[in-house]
């Protein structure tokens, strides 16, 4: 199969070209050379190909119209063949938010991580929470502080980890 990627490569997409390769599958350069196009967050590319849309979650603050925010996403949503979603919480997030998919067609990838990193965890007393992100004002880190001091009455061995970048 021939894979279009519409927009950007961004991380989670790029690494699952090898594993592509590997099932003898190809990204190609433009849409004419595909058989099905691949877009990330929203469809840019109008194709005639069947899409498959990947999601990551939506824009929720109660501060701003997350609404419109989201339109362009919801309406992908609704037009997409099928929807790989970045994790079981982002497919409920996007479910209740977004607009009805078209098709019952969809699947969990996380961020094409191979989960096998992790096939071995150390023993340890209390819960790690680990967040990762590109840390903007959107991806609501005060609030996962906050709700983590809340979190800590209940489990005070718990730890919080936070990964990534941040952005003033």
């Amino acid at each position: 199969m021939k894979i279009f990627v519409d927009g950007s490569k961004r991380a989670a997409v790029s690494r699952m070209f090898s594993v592509w390769k590997k099932m003898g599958h190809d990204v190609v350069d433009t849409s004419k050379e595909a058989d099905v196009q691949l877009s990330v967050i929203k469809i840019n590319v109008k194709s005639g190909l069947p899409v498959v849309l990947r999601l990551d979650g939506i824009y929720y603050d109660k501060a701003e119209n997350y609404n419109a925010r989201n339109s362009d996403i919801s309406r992908s949503h609704s037009m997409a063949d099928a929807v790989v979603y970045q994790s079981k919480f982002s497919k409920v997030m996007c479910e209740k938010y977004l607009s009805k998919r078209k098709t019952k067609i969809y699947d969990i990838v996380y961020n094409g991580v191979d989960s096998s990193r992790w096939s071995n965890p150390r023993e340890h007393d209390g819960i790690n929470v680990v967040s990762c992100a590109k840390w903007r004002r959107w991806k609501r880190l005060r609030e996962t502080i906050e709700i983590f001091i809340e979190f800590l009455k209940h489990y005070p061995e718990s730890k919080l980890h936070i990964v990534g970048p941040m952005k003033r």
